[in-house]
């Protein structure tokens, strides 16, 4: 009997892409076969940060796909965000190294989920230089200096 391949899955608003992502995204492919990235919901994004993204869901999904190293791409569920994990199944669900919403949740679930599914969190990579919120303020500054905004 053959086994399937690993499942693993990432989350995250990806808002405004970056290395610091790309390489969350190769070191969560190191543990399985199909890379899945689960997307946050406008909604979500604005109740949990007080703000809207800077790219919209449907945009932030299509950038993802066109990313060789990304196998799927899905959007969050506005009602249970664990109903796409139910459906998806994954073998493991590797965490950003900052990450920190989407841990309180995972915590909670602890033994509610009906299947095993291994937690781990990548590592950092030039901590603090890859962050949207950072890129984004620089480039708000950067815009009013050139006299764009």
């Amino acid at each position: 009997m053959k086994t399937r391949a690993a499942t693993v899955l990432v989350t995250g608003t990806f808002d405004v892409l970056h290395g610091g992502h790309i390489a969350h995204f190769k070191q969560a492919k190191r543990y399985g076969k199909r890379l899945v990235v689960l997307v946050a919901r406008d909604e979500t994004v604005k109740r949990l940060k007080g703000q809207r993204p800077y790219f919209n869901e449907q945009q932030r999904c299509a950038l993802l796909r066109e990313l060789k190293i990304v196998d799927v791409v899905v959007l969050g569920d506005l009602k249970d965000p664990l109903r796409v994990i139910k459906r998806l199944k994954p073998d493991v669900i590797c965490l950003g190294h900052d990450q920190k919403i989407f841990v309180d949740l995972l915590e909670g679930c602890k033994g509610r989920l009906p299947f095993y599914v291994r937690v781990l969190r990548s590592k950092p990579v030039l901590r603090g230089v890859y962050r949207s919120k950072n890129i984004k303020h620089h480039y708000a500054v950067d815009k009013r200096k050139s006299g764009g905004i």
